[in-house]
Parts: structure tokens; C-alpha cells; sequence
């Protein structure tokens, strides 16, 4: 599948927008306030490493799940197998797991609120960094989930399938 750079930029955009938003939240709203957090940096060291372990884990668990069904989606349109097609297309990552994984995202991107920067600068590139490599990393993931109507679509769908798919 051939992507223009047009399409890149607007997959790109939500998690630039997001993590623009998140680093200036903290420059001018949270890191002005949190400098009484600077006696716990060690629990506030643990806490990010919790995070961010959950979330990454938890990231491989489903990028590794619902790369395997984008494949066999994939695999389906190669065989030319609508049965296939028709059972795993449809298949998506369950809400209660969406829901907790959009929370552990939530908390790891934010993470780094807790510390507290003298320097402005090096505290949004922080925080804009972490937040940007979070949302991306979950965008993907949500994205491969959806194999018909994704940024990352399998190609060559012939559209009788799309159309007793969606009459299904």
C-alpha cells in the first residue's frame, strides 16, 4: 500500500495536536504548581516506571494481536476466501479492554507531569516527547484494529465482500 505524504500528515496530526496540547497544559498550568512533588521524586520515579511499563506490555499485547488480525484479514483477500474474510475482518479488540488501554495510555503520557522542571523548555520537550510516542504507539495500535476502514487497510477488498459484510 503506497501512502502519499498527505495521508502521513493527517495519521500524524491527532498525536502532534495531542501532545502539543499535553506539553502546554503542563508548562503553563501544572509545572508552575508541582514544585512541592520535588521531596517525592523517588515515588514519583517508581510511578512513571509503573506506567510506562504497563503501557508498554500492554502495547506489544495488542499491537502483536491485532497485527495477527490484520494479517489474516489480509490473508483472507490473498486466498480469496470470504468465510475467512467474513470471521476475521469483523473481529475488534474487546471495549473493556479499548477503554483500560486508552487509560494506561492517558496515565503514561502524563507521567511526567509530576516532576517538576526550573527549566520550561526541557520540561515541554519532556513532556510533549512522551505524549506524542504515547498517543502514536495507541493510534497504531487502534488503527491496525480496524483493518477495513484504518489508515492501514488491506488492500483489494473486492467491494461484494464490503457490501455482504456490511449486510451482515
Amino acid at each position: 500500500m503506497k501512502l502519499t505524504v498527505s495521508q502521513y500528515v493527517v495519521f500524524l496530526a491527532k498525536p502532534i495536536l495531542l501532545a502539543m496540547i499535553s506539553g502546554l497544559i503542563f508548562t503553563f498550568l501544572i509545572n508552575p504548581a508541582n514544585a512541592v512533588f520535588q521531596v517525592s521524586e523517588v515515588a514519583i520515579s517508581i510511578y512513571i516506571q509503573v506506567m510506562f511499563l504497563g503501557f508498554i506490555f500492554f502495547s506489544a499485547f495488542l499491537l502483536v494481536r491485532v497485527d495477527e488480525e490484520w494479517k489474516k484479514t489480509h490473508e483472507a483477500i490473498l486466498k480469496k476466501d470470504f468465510n475467512l474474510f467474513k470471521l476475521e475482518s469483523p473481529k475488534r479488540i474487546p471495549a473493556s479492554a479499548t477503554i483500560t488501554y486508552a487509560l494506561v495510555t492517558i496515565f503514561a503520557a502524563t507521567s511526567f507531569y509530576f516532576f517538576h522542571y526550573e527549566s520550561e523548555l526541557l520540561g515541554l520537550v519532556i513532556t510533549t516527547g512522551t505524549s506524542f510516542i504515547s498517543l502514536l504507539i495507541a493510534l497504531v495500535v487502534f488503527d491496525l484494529d480496524d483493518p477495513i476502514n484504518g489508515f492501514i487497510v488491506v488492500e483489494n477488498v473486492p467491494k461484494a465482500w464490503l457490501e455482504k459484510l456490511v449486510e451482515k
